[in-house]
């Protein structure tokens, strides 16, 4: 096995394994169930991030197949939350959605910076989510979902040929920066985490995401 294979391996599997003990971390003090078809989908883009941190560590990957990956992702995004609200929302599913979706934007922006298509600034706003916002999932405002948004768009296009300009780059890593800021002060308001024992007291105070696992009334 080559030196950037290796690496390739090792990264892929160091990034499984922190994904793996944070489940089972969190399982264990939400008392929630891991198996679940849900978190099944909700899991298989910490399996993506996986793929991306090897590309990050070892330079290897094909930029179409890098931005297949992405995309299939926000697909499975998109069908984990329906399912999760028909079948029954869980604090441990919202909680692996969100952790999950900063996952893969973590390691799909190292591994853009690594394949050169992306500002080494544009790193700054998902390493400071973790400092920041980590586990702590929450309701966003519309302006920090579409940052959000905006953020992948940026991400996935600097996976493949194309260069995003760099003032647009700078300027949406900078509207991320805000939106962590704002979310940061929503913390420091006193809003529960989200396993902690106590039931929600408040109508922001809620386990899940509002728009991805939220309980039913």
């Amino acid at each position: 096995m080559g030196t950037g294979r290796r690496r390739y391996a090792v990264a892929g599997a160091a990034s499984l394994a922190a994904a793996a003990a944070f489940t089972a971390v969190a399982a264990r003090r939400l008392g929630d169930r891991v198996l679940t078809l849900p978190n099944a989908l909700t899991l298989t883009r910490a399996g993506a991030a996986a793929m991306l941190c090897g590309t990050a560590f070892s330079g290897r990957g094909r930029r179409p197949g890098l931005w297949g990956l992405v995309a299939g992702c926000t697909v499975v995004d998109w069908l984990d939350g329906p399912l999760a609200r028909r079948l029954g929302a869980t604090r441990l599913g919202a909680l692996l959605d969100i952790e999950s979706d900063s996952w893969l934007t973590l390691w799909g922006a190292v591994a853009a910076h690594r394949l050169g298509g992306l500002p080494g600034w544009c790193l700054l706003p998902p390493a400071l989510r973790y400092p920041l916002a980590a586990g702590r999932p929450g309701p966003l405002r519309p302006w920090q979902r579409a940052v959000g948004v905006a953020q992948m768009v940026i991400i996935a296009g600097a996976l493949t040929r194309w260069r995003p300009p760099r003032r647009l780059a700078l300027a949406v890593a900078a509207a991320q920066l805000a939106s962590l800021g704002a979310g940061a002060l929503v913390e420091d308001g006193g809003r529960a985490r989200p396993w902690d024992d106590a039931p929600p007291s408040g109508p922001n105070d809620t386990a899940a995401d509002p728009e991805q696992h939220r309980p039913p009334p």
